[in-house]
């Protein structure tokens, strides 16, 4: 079995390049959203792209990181990505706008 795509590309470059392709357009969507919904009012967070399954997203509010799981942007309509960034979104607005830290994230 080659780890390399048909026209010779390492596998692990291509998925490289994928991820990183997949994390601008998350970072485009996060902007968009928060023009949209929160009217420009939150600062941008680090995204970060997990292997996790068990968790969709999270806002980490100690390192201001927003994760979303990778296997969830690959495997799943981008809508649904976009549901769980607005969800994230929603508890970074409410922790950093509204200065509510006792909610659990």
């Amino acid at each position: 079995m080659s780890d390399a795509t048909p026209d010779g590309t390492p596998a692990a470059a291509l998925t490289a390049a994928l991820e990183a392709a997949l994390a601008r357009e998350l970072r485009a969507t996060w902007h968009q959203i928060n023009e949209a919904y929160f009217r420009g009012a939150l600062l941008a967070p680090t995204l970060e792209l997990v292997a996790a399954r068990t968790t969709l997203g999270r806002w980490v509010p100690d390192t201001r990181t927003v994760e979303i799981s990778l296997p969830l942007v690959v495997e799943k309509p981008w809508g649904v990505v976009v549901e769980v960034l607005k969800h994230e979104m929603a508890h970074e607005y409410v922790h950093e706008v509204l200065g509510e830290t006792s909610q659990t994230p």
